[in-house]
């Protein structure tokens, strides 16, 4: 009986070393396999390191576009601004040409007219100092 519980036990214990065997082999060779596919990420995480610098570079440049251009937008808005009040100095100073040319034409009419009745008073006068002889 004893002699049948040892070989009972050396069966199951040689099981279990088979199956802590074929345990151990499967654990290798996922190790095997994880370690290949971190030595074939390595250099994918380099490049990936790479293209995040580029891309921190090429939106620092893009920012620094769009500031650029925001100023310049800011510039033509300033200027703009002031071609406004310029343009709205410039229609008063033209009103004013304006309202002095329309006084100078009315006094050159005046003068006009003035100079008519002088012209006519002269006539007369004339005539008038014709009578005198001296």
């Amino acid at each position: 009986v004893v002699a049948d519980e040892v070989r009972k036990l050396a069966e199951r214990t040689r099981k279990a070393t088979a199956q802590i065997s074929e345990t151990v082999a499967t654990i290798q060779g996922d190790t095997g396999e994880a370690v290949v596919a971190m030595q074939s990420a390595g250099p994918r995480v380099s490049k990936g390191q790479q293209l995040a610098v580029q891309a921190t570079g090429v939106l620092d440049e893009i920012q620094r576009h769009a500031e650029d251009s925001l100023a310049r937008a800011r510039e033509v808005a300033n200027a703009t601004r002031e071609q406004a009040v310029a343009a709205t100095e410039i229609a008063g100073h033209v009103q004013n040409i304006a309202s002095m040319t329309e006084e100078s034409d009315a006094a050159t009419r005046s003068n006009a007219e003035a100079a008519e009745q002088l012209k006519g008073l002269a006539g007369r006068l004339q005539a008038a100092v014709s009578y005198f002889k001296v």
